[in-house]
């Protein structure tokens, strides 16, 4: 049905026509009148005029005593600064009723601390179906990036979230959008914009994330035509306002166990949790200069002190013994060169199973191929067998029928290892006993190959030292600087290293490992990454180091990339604590 037309319209058409017809400039004038006195009658005068306010608004120019910038708006004589609320990271489950009572209280104080403020919240449904249908595609697509990448943590760790999602959803509670401003109210842009500055400093040091509002939000909201952009339940409700997800890693990861820092951008002390962490082992990826060493120094002397176990530092170049020295920390010495590596005597109990460790270890330490290793395997075996020492697997070697270049290398390297293997090697069971700290020093070996092999050699008898213990109690702690050095492409094709890694979580052996990029892994990085479950990625200005990180193992955003991370000062880092994706950028603590 064709919409009729009133009475008044009627007198308006007809007024135009006329004047029209007539040509009349008194005519025109009369039937102008008339137009205007019914449209302003009728109302829609007034939403011509709200509408070209609306049009100029959106230009951020005065219109109607109103006047708007970034992050404040002048209404007649009026100012005020508005903040947009971005997020909130954490809901009520994340804290204890005491710890969220006096959330509350700091949430007032800060709102005190400016004076008056004004809250606008608008809510909004949404379509309960739309959004399930949304969820579960969403779902959908992440399994199939999960099932494509196992490796993906993100990705899976994403989907543990939408999964919640939908079953809160599923069970009764209904999604709406919201959007959340403060408005701080004063007699000059200046004292708004004071004020702001000092909200927006309180807010964020509860963890809040809100920043100025821009032209355009502003305007939606002195139109009073606020869109709500993000859906949210009504059980995700923290304090007073919802939020999307969870962003920050739970309570019980980060605070308790050995200090790692500081939240740079709440001030929380953020603590690695050995006991709730997925795996004990942690990496520390930075470049020259950013302070790893200075760091791993710190943890290494907390675990001593908390845990009260053994801490075995692996030295290459003689300054963490200056470090500790400079601190004042007490620790003992273990040279290869006096205490000997002790491979042949290596706790193994069959013949056959001790000489294809033995085995490994050194050819894993001088990359030798598969041929060679075999021999050498041979050798040691026969040595087992008729009074195990390397003058024996010499003998052997001599006797064997080889060609002449291969059996001079085989002389090469077992000469090498007969002169440092000249002692017992380590004493773990002494170390598990006095608990002490540990420094082994690599700084006199001549060779990387030796270096590896001594390191490989003390690392595998503590791992067969405790290798009964199942209980998963932390019982010591392996602390490698520079591992980079370790980690040749033989050497993880054979995962000497990373078997002990694996299976030393088990039995309370912890690996802590620094090393310069995820590029010095060769290609290994995902496996690497995938078993250290707390990693410490300290200050790299390379945008393409960062990417690497966001888009595999932890969440980030665009702006926290771009405007954030490459410029992380020396002794700050994005800390990911047991596999949570969601990552901290903490000021790591350190001895002074």
């Amino acid at each position: 049905m064709k919409p009729r037309l009133s009475g008044n319209e009627l007198v308006v058409i007809l007024s135009v026509v006329l004047a029209l017809v007539f040509r009349n400039i008194f005519s025109v004038l009369i039937a102008l009148g008339v137009v205007l006195f019914f449209l302003y009658k009728s109302g829609r005068l007034q939403s011509l005029y709200d509408g070209v306010v609306t049009r100029v608004s959106r230009a951020g120019k005065v219109s109607g005593g109103v006047e708007f910038r970034k992050g404040t708006v002048r209404v007649d004589n009026k100012w005020f600064a508005v903040l947009l609320l971005n997020d909130i990271p954490f809901d009520y489950r994340d804290f204890t009723e005491g710890e969220l009572r006096n959330l509350l209280v700091s949430y007032n104080k800060v709102l005190d601390s400016v004076g008056e403020v004004k809250v606008v919240i608008t809510r909004e449904h949404v379509d309960k179906e739309q959004v399930l249908s949304n969820l579960r595609l969403k779902a959908q697509n992440l399994r199939v990036m999960v099932e494509h990448d196992p490796s993906n943590e993100r990705a899976k760790a994403e989907l543990r979230l939408v999964e919640r999602l939908i079953k809160e959803v599923e069970s009764g509670e209904s999604p709406f959008k919201y959007a959340l401003y403060f408005l701080v109210p004063g007699e000059s842009e200046e004292s708004v914009r004071a004020k702001a500055e000092l909200l927006k400093s309180g807010l964020r040091g509860l963890g809040f994330k809100v920043a100025d509002a821009d032209e355009h939000d502003i305007a939606k909201l002195f139109e009073l035509r606020v869109k709500a952009s993000k859906v949210a339940l009504p059980s995700f409700l923290p304090l007073f306002a919802p939020f999307a997800y969870v962003k920050s890693p739970p309570p019980e990861l980060i605070s308790k166990g050995v200090l790692l820092g500081y939240d740079r951008e709440t001030g929380r002390s953020v603590f690695w949790n050995v006991e709730s962490s997925t795996n004990p082992h942690v990496l520390v990826i930075g470049p020259t200069g950013s302070g790893k060493t200075e760091f791993l120094i710190s943890l290494g002397h907390k675990l001593n002190a908390v845990y009260e176990i053994p801490v075995v530092f692996y030295d290459t170049k003689g300054d963490i013994k200056a470090r500790l020295k400079r601190y004042g920390v007490p620790f003992r010495v273990y040279n290869p060169l006096i205490h000997g590596l002790g491979l042949l005597a290596l706790d193994i109990d069959l013949a056959e199973l001790k000489a294809r460790a033995i085995e490994d270890l050194i050819s894993s330490a001088f990359g030798i191929d598969e041929k060679t290793s075999s021999i050498m395997y041979k050798l040691i075996l026969k040595a087992l067998w008729n009074g195990p020492s390397w003058s024996s697997v010499i003998r052997f070697l001599e006797d064997e029928d080889l060609e002449i270049g291969l059996k001079a290398y085989l002389l090469k390297v077992v000469t090498m290892i007969k002169d440092i293997d000249v002692g017992p090697g380590i004493d773990v069971g002494r170390l598990e006993e006095e608990r002490p700290i540990l420094v082994v020093d690599l700084s006199h070996l001549a060779s990387e190959e030796v270096k590896r092999l001594a390191t490989l050699t003390t690392i595998y008898a503590v791992y067969l030292h405790f290798r009964r213990e199942v209980d998963r109690k932390l019982r010591i702690a392996l602390i490698l600087d520079e591992a980079w050095a370790l980690f040749n492409r033989e050497l993880m094709k054979r995962g000497v290293l990373m078997d002990v890694i694996k299976r030393g979580r088990g039995h309370g052996v912890a690996v802590l490992m620094a090393t310069q990029n995820v590029s010095d892994f060769e290609g290994y990085d995902d496996k690497i990454l995938e078993n250290f479950s707390t990693q410490i990625f300290m200050n790299n200005g390379d945008r393409k180091f960062w990417e690497q990180v966001a888009g595999r193992f932890v969440m980030l955003s665009n702006t926290e990339m771009k405007n954030v991370l490459p410029f992380l000062k020396v002794g700050e880092a994005l800390v990911r604590v047991s596999n949570d994706p969601r990552p901290l950028v903490v000021r790591l603590d350190v001895l002074h």
